[in-house]
């Protein structure tokens, strides 16, 4: 699995796509521009990517040429799971906060992506990535442990 998440400009050009996976317990990620992840994608057209609202992501993505057909999103199990219910969100940092303890700065705070310093937006952009990587783990485990429960 590879949490991905891309930023994009106010008129919806991509600036750059981050990607996050699993090295042991820990979350690694890279900053990719979108020719280097072309690149990256023509080599590894069989992995599973989480996005969280896959669909915003998936649309741009192929709108340059890049159709992503193994996905999971994060946003859809945490309305399986019905986390707006408790977390009164379905927000990435929402529920990263609620569900892991994690926070980081939002757009709230640093502005538009285009905005950004350039090392600001691939921290940004990779902790989105990571997150939703993090999100799918979790939300993975309770959908599966709910069918075992169920299945008792």
């Amino acid at each position: 699995m590879i949490g991905l998440d891309i930023e994009t400009t106010r008129d919806g050009r991509i600036l750059g796509v981050g990607l996050a996976w699993w090295v042991g317990s820990e979350v690694v990620g890279a900053w990719l521009s979108v020719e280097e992840f072309g690149a990256w994608f023509e080599t590894h057209p069989n992995e599973i990517f989480v996005l969280h609202n896959a669909k915003f992501d998936l649309d741009k993505l192929l709108e340059v040429g890049y159709n992503i057909k193994r996905f999971e999103d994060t946003y859809l199990m945490a309305h399986v799971l019905r986390r707006d219910q408790e977390v009164g969100s379905l927000g990435l940092k929402e529920l990263a906060l609620a569900d892991l303890g994690m926070t980081w700065a939002g757009m709230e705070e640093l502005g538009w992506p285009e905005d950004m310093e350039e090392g600001e937006r691939a921290r940004y952009c990779v902790n989105d990535a990571a997150g939703g990587l993090r999100l799918e783990r979790l939300y993975y485990e309770r959908i599966r442990g709910g069918k075992e429960e169920a299945a008792d």
